[in-house]
């Protein structure tokens, strides 16, 4: 996960396209997701099309816990309002994006 720096603001919506798997369309490439690193903590937001960029280029594994951001929380002021972290493949919209499903 080294080097994913780029948050949301430089991120520009990738359609994601790759023979026999899923892709995502312009508005799912453009959603905002978070990611837990490797110490707990959210890292984000970034593109859904640049977490699904990382993740079938192997940057980042299919068992890394996601979640969508919802713009809440400790940097906005607000109450923290956000969902539990899931894992990337078994969370739609990169569910469908490997040629394999992890086992539960």
């Amino acid at each position: 996960d080294a080097g994913m720096r780029d948050t949301a603001s430089s991120a520009k919506p990738l359609r994601i396209e790759t023979a026999g798997r899923a892709e995502l369309g312009e508005a799912e490439a453009a959603s905002l997701w978070e990611y837990r690193d490797d110490h707990g903590d959210a890292q984000g937001p970034f593109t859904a099309g640049k977490l699904a960029s990382w993740l079938v280029q192997g940057h980042v594994q299919p068992t890394r816990g996601v979640r969508a951001y919802t713009g809440q929380g400790p940097a906005t002021g607000m109450p923290s309002m956000r969902g539990a972290f899931s894992p990337m493949w078994e969370t739609p919209p990169f569910a469908g994006l490997l040629d394999h499903r992890m086992p539960p």
